[in-house]
């Protein structure tokens, strides 16, 4: 959502889009930053594939309202209430959501060709981290890299491809950030107390 269509909270965001002209400036600024953040350069007719596979790639982590939204996509909730699958409707059901206090939207873009996210992987000054956020465990749909980011390098990229030996996975996840971070005394495992 664009971020000025927030400020005050979420009253004020139910006020903005209750009045028939703010909710058209919100509305196409959503439309905008989906068409730009999902990469999608032609809103012709004819990409209709296009248009759902980028919905597709928006999903409801956390809907108090709705639980039965939680892990659905915007073209499964569409689909659903027998809506077209279009960048229009995709925008004004986020509106909708976002105004029954849905924050837990997440997308998920794989814009890297495989061969590139291994070259990034080996190199050895990529660390691995997650900017996940923490939720209740159970609770919700939250998105992948709030628990899988780890098991995935240690299962897909390790094990199963190989692409990384274990060794250098677990330092790429430990004492490389750590290290990067100027953490001192962290990130290893060492006898003795850890200083504070």
């Amino acid at each position: 959502m664009p971020q000025t269509s927030l400020a005050g909270g979420l009253d004020a965001y139910r006020k903005r889009v209750a009045d028939p002209k703010q909710r058209a400036r919100i509305l196409a600024s959503v439309e905008d930053l989906l068409v730009r953040k999902l990469y999608l350069a032609d809103q012709s007719p004819g990409n209709d594939a296009h248009t759902r596979q980028a919905l597709h790639r928006i999903q409801i982590a956390r809907a108090a309202h709705d639980e039965t939204l939680e892990g659905k996509n915007l073209v499964q909730i569409l689909t659903s209430r027998r809506k077209p699958v279009t960048i229009r409707n995709g925008a004004e059901l986020l509106i909708e959501l976002v105004g029954h206090g849905v924050t837990g939207i997440n997308h998920t873009l794989e814009v890297q060709p495989g061969g590139d996210v291994d070259r990034v992987m080996t190199d050895p000054h990529t660390a691995i981290a997650s900017d996940g956020s923490v939720f209740k465990f159970g609770v919700g749909n939250p998105h992948p890299r709030s628990y899988g980011c780890y098991p995935r390098v240690l299962g897909h990229y390790v094990r199963t491809r190989g692409v990384l030996k274990l060794e250098n996975a677990i330092r790429k996840m430990t004492s490389l950030p750590a290290r990067r971070l100027n953490w001192h005394n962290r990130g290893q495992l060492a006898t003795g107390p850890s200083p504070m």
